[in-house]
């Protein structure tokens, strides 16, 4: 990781080869990444714990593992102490939360795409990729964001 302030890019001129340089995020832009990673799991949660009419061959796959209200309510479960992590400002629950909200959506990707693995080459595979952005960001949120504060060295030293 740089430390010294410099870019990264070789160049100024922005249509020139190595001038791209990856966006930065604020503190804002995290907190909104966040409620919104939220907010999808919490509507993911209500939709499996309010199951379909019809029940087609993907959620059957999905069935086969856990009735959709366990899945429905791993998932209110999971955002809930992922809320209420970052209301309370809990470090431990955010990390927890994330890291477990990347888990369930591991386990949805592989019922999701095992069926598509039965199928045509690419036949309805965005149905199992739809989750796979919610999967890494929660993983890499977790990651980052570690189980313990980054700072706690320096509260503890004071």
């Amino acid at each position: 990781m740089r430390s010294d302030g410099a870019p990264l890019s070789r160049t100024p001129n922005t249509f020139a080869p190595g001038s791209w340089e990856p966006g930065r995020f604020h503190l804002s832009d995290a907190l909104v990444l966040k409620v919104t990673l939220v907010f999808m799991a919490f509507w993911r949660g209500f939709d499996y714990i309010t199951p379909p009419i019809q029940v087609g061959p993907i959620t059957e796959s999905m069935m086969l593992a856990f009735p959709l209200p366990v899945w429905g309510g791993a998932f209110l479960i999971l955002a809930a102490m992922l809320a209420v992590g970052m209301i309370l400002r809990i470090h431990f629950f955010v990390w927890l939360g994330h890291g477990l909200l990347a888990a369930a959506y591991v386990a949805v990707f592989v019922s999701l795409s095992s069926v598509y693995l039965q199928r045509e080459m690419f036949e309805g595979i965005r149905s199992a990729t739809t989750v796979l952005a919610p999967l890494v960001l929660h993983g890499l949120l977790s990651f980052r964001t570690g189980w313990r504060p980054p700072n706690w060295e320096l509260v503890a030293d004071e």
